[in-house]
């Protein structure tokens, strides 16, 4: 069978090859020229014609026709990993059932992979609970690496909402409020305004954080009524509350190291607060971030380090980075790999659509 496709290549300045030349032909689909070698593939008897076999045109019909289901494929996947991430994030409501199952495992950090079920839609196989979604043999490893996983990611998310609170009070109580007295900046929100009230009248406070992790204001006038308790703290901070109001009044002039130094920060507009030591002495002192970190948020020398194995550290990092991601075997080791679009559909080594295209031409001229 004889095919003129290619015959307008000689219009573009393609001859007639040699056994074993290299030949340019414009490939018809891309608009390219490409390389192709001559030896059988050509009858040079005829200029621009050759011979084909067959079942040619079927099997370029058929790649042409898999490449636009390959990519229509490839989008649905890419678009469901993009979204599962979004969710993961929390930018995104999930809607589907794929969406409701993978967002959450996501957001926790475990493994998962998504496929296509036999109903054509896409599916999430739930590595940390799945029992099928490892073969029998390896299903032993992979519990143990998944609790693994599961306490680190904990442990690191943990630690780094941990550090996270610990800067949102050191930046307030370090700088945030030193604007704020020495008239750097104005005032932008409610909990600011309220510093702002209570250091302008000369009320001692503390600066904390509620369940939220939100800034809030404990007011030492009226320790009292607080919740501490540390009886010796809570009479204390209470008499020295009481003492301030009568030495600034007027009333009751006193002498007393620490309500002369709170009567000065008063004077000045600089936020401070009473501190109680184990001994019960009081002190008066500028609010900071040495003196309002409580000791559960301190820095510890662990608080940075990350698991040894590579596949944990591997999972806590993609965890950090609210990337999903899947286990998987090499023989008897495991790992810890991104879910992409490639190894989502298992291609190490992916052909691109030009090189199969150039298969498919190369089998129309066999």
């Amino acid at each position: 069978m004889v095919l003129n496709v290619l015959a307008n290549n000689v219009g573009a300045g393609f001859s007639t090859p040699k056994a074993n030349q290299v030949a340019k032909i414009i490939n018809p689909i891309t608009g390219r020229k490409e390389n192709i070698t001559a030896t059988s593939l050509l009858n040079p008897s005829q200029v621009g014609q050759f011979r084909t076999s067959g079942s040619g045109l079927a099997g370029i019909q058929s790649t042409l026709s898999n490449m636009r289901f390959d990519s229509r494929r490839n989008e649905i996947i890419q678009a469901a990993l993009s979204r599962l991430q979004l969710i993961g994030r929390g930018e995104r409501q999930p809607k589907e059932d794929f969406e409701f199952t993978g967002g959450f495992l996501q957001a926790q950090g475990l493994p998962y992979k998504i496929e296509f079920g036999d109903d054509g839609k896409i599916k999430v196989i739930d590595q940390s609970s799945d029992d099928n979604a490892f073969p029998l043999a390896q299903r032993k490893i992979a519990s143990r690496a998944i609790k693994e996983i599961e306490d680190a990611v904990k442990e690191d998310d943990f630690q780094r909402t941990k550090k996270n609170l610990r800067l949102k009070l050191q930046f307030f109580t370090g700088v945030r409020l030193a604007q704020l007295s020495e008239l750097k900046a104005t005032p932008e929100n409610a909990e600011e305004n309220e510093a702002v009230s209570l250091y302008s009248s000369g009320v001692p406070f503390t600066v904390n954080l509620d369940d939220d992790g939100n800034i809030t204001f404990r007011r030492q006038d009226q320790y009292y009524l607080s919740d501490d308790t540390n009886i010796l703290r809570k009479n204390a901070i209470t008499k020295a509350a009481r003492e301030l109001k009568a030495h600034r009044d007027g009333s009751d002039v006193s002498l007393k190291t620490h309500i002369i130094a709170a009567a000065g920060f008063a004077d000045k507009n600089t936020p401070f607060s009473f501190h109680v030591d184990d001994f019960g002495n009081i002190t008066a002192e500028r609010i900071s971030a040495n003196n309002s970190i409580p000791d559960f948020l301190k820095k510890t020398t662990d608080e940075d380090d990350l698991p040894n194995k590579k596949y944990i550290r591997d999972a806590v990092l993609f965890a950090r980075e609210e990337k999903g991601y899947h286990l998987e075997f090499f023989g008897s080791q495991i790992r810890a790999t991104e879910n992409t679009l490639f190894n989502t559909l298992d291609l190490d080594n992916p052909l691109t659509n030009a090189e199969r295209l150039q298969g498919a031409l190369l089998t129309l001229l066999a």
